[in-house]
């Protein structure tokens, strides 16, 4: 099976494209981990996948709207 065979695919089924459902999955994933356990955000980014915190950031805001800490301090409570 070829990749771009794969990636049509899984865009018909999923209704998004690999990348797209990927960058989600992991910027939720990375706001789960940080209510669970409070970490530092580039520890939470690498745990992610994005060994890169600078590349997290961007993609977070450009997906989000706003930065990882902004949207923390707005959107999540903590307790």
């Amino acid at each position: 099976m070829s990749r771009s065979y794969l990636s049509t695919l899984f865009k018909k089924n999923v209704g998004v494209s690999f990348t797209d459902y990927l960058i989600e999955f992991r910027l939720n994933r990375a706001l789960e981990i940080y209510q669970e356990k409070k970490l530092p955000l580039t520890t939470i980014a690498e745990l992610v996948g994005y060994p890169n915190y600078s590349q997290f950031s961007k993609i977070f805001k450009k997906r989000k709207g706003m930065s990882p800490r902004e949207f923390i301090n707005t959107n999540i409570t903590t307790s």
